[in-house]
């Protein structure tokens, strides 16, 4: 597994944007949520693509996503079923399946 250190403000970040996907107060949908530290800031999500790849018990997901709203601190929470491993994919990729 790949764990990356971060820094103190950005795990506090995550750990309050989890706590308020958890109270029910947004809707969350598989492709999960972006956030910001402004609460009121619109956030859209113009296009996104996926891959889901499964063998030998192996599930990989890809996800490509842009996003759109003021400032440059977001978090994007995705659901998932366990601690992933993140590895960075090249940029061909969905170029190459299309």
């Amino acid at each position: 597994m790949v764990y990356r250190r971060f820094d103190p403000g950005t795990v506090r970040f995550v750990f309050l944007s989890m706590m308020f996907l958890a109270s029910g107060e947004t809707i969350v949908r598989g492709d999960g949520k972006i956030l910001a530290p402004n609460a009121t800031a619109r956030i859209t999500i113009p296009d996104q693509q996926a891959l889901i790849h499964y063998a030998d018990k192996t599930q990989r997901l890809v996800i490509e996503t842009r996003f759109i709203g003021p400032g440059t601190e977001f978090a994007w929470v995705v659901p998932l079923p366990a601690i992933p491993e993140i590895t960075a994919v090249t940029r061909g990729l969905f170029p190459t399946v299309r």
